[in-house]
């Protein structure tokens, strides 16, 4: 059977909107339970999502985590909706020098992480261009609060744009 993202719209969801985890292992087996929990559970009923997304066979998509340069990551396109977030959570490593690494998240634990591993806790979740456009590249899926802060503490020179960083890839 064919799956295409819009088909996530005629699952099963709890109260909160988000589609029974369950039922989605069941209709795309061999998918990452990360993708499952993360992308179609959390995300596959919301509009924004579904503007990009509707038509991608979801059930072709081969999902592989890899370990990618910040800069390479960091070139990732994004949906032009979301640009507006991306701008302030850029702008909160601009306090980097009075706040160090508190200005990233007000979670202690995903500042521990960056402290100890200058890396995010749970990778981003990208797709390759040519699934939704004719270009190349990586367009980001989920993960856009990660995104902007690693954008911003490398063009601050927080972190080497060379450093590595888990990313959730589908082609």
């Amino acid at each position: 059977m064919s799956m295409i993202f819009a088909d996530l719209l005629k699952l099963g969801h709890d109260g909160c909107g988000n589609i029974y985890v369950g039922e989605l292992k069941f209709l795309l087996p061999g998918t990452p339970d990360y993708i499952i929990e993360n992308l179609y559970s959390h995300h596959g009923r919301k509009p924004e999502f579904q503007s990009q997304y509707s038509g991608i066979r979801i059930d072709e998509v081969r999902w592989r985590k890899e370990t990618l340069t910040a800069n390479t990551i960091t070139r990732s396109e994004i949906y032009q909706e979301f640009s507006g977030w991306m701008s302030v959570v850029r702008n909160r490593v601009e306090r980097f020098e009075e706040e160090g690494r508190a200005c990233i998240d007000v979670r202690d634990d995903v500042v521990a992480h960056w402290q100890r591993f200058r890396t995010w806790m749970t990778p981003p979740i990208a797709i390759r261009n040519e699934l939704i456009r004719n270009s190349q590249g990586l367009w980001l899926v989920e993960g856009h609060t990660r995104l902007g802060i690693l954008q911003a503490l490398v063009e601050q020179s927080i972190i080497d744009g060379d450093s590595l960083h888990e990313i959730w890839i589908g082609s």
